[in-house]
């Protein structure tokens, strides 16, 4: 028995459990791709992503370079980011609201920090962006 066997195997108990990761028509037709070994390795790296920092999850992923860590596990959800900051704000004691990226725009003080107006209320993110290391990726 081989990785290929292995690996094949896998694909066969994702479709046994239905573990359905894409619907795609091919040549007219309809076409499910089950779960395979690759896809969850992606699912662990995905959900760990949120638990632990990049040099953990590297080392969990057995990634020899720090760069494919972060090119496709961290910072992938934006969606569950914007979760996580409606969660935060609704938190602070305010009321719910249904705040998303759209409601409000930044603006700048004085001091160079980024200030969130929306319709409810500021909300001050603490950090200049001049002094921010952070940069988008290619």
């Amino acid at each position: 028995m081989g990785v290929d066997w292995i690996s094949k195997a896998v694909t066969r108990i994702g479709e046994a459990a239905n573990v359905v990761v894409e619907r795609t028509t091919r040549k007219g037709q309809p076409h499910i791709k089950f779960g395979s070994a690759h896809d969850f390795r992606r699912a662990f790296g995905l959900r760990w992503s949120k638990l632990v920092m990049p040099p953990v999850l590297m080392q969990l992923m057995r990634h020899a370079d720090i760069k494919t860590t972060m090119q496709f596990y961290v910072g992938r959800d934006v969606q569950d980011a914007t979760d996580q900051l409606q969660a935060a704000f609704q938190g602070q004691g305010t009321e719910k609201s249904n705040i998303s990226v759209t409601d409000g725009a930044f603006e700048e003080n004085e001091e160079g920090t980024e200030i969130l107006k929306t319709s409810s209320f500021p909300v001050s993110i603490k950090h200049a962006r001049q002094d921010s290391n952070l940069r988008p990726t290619d």
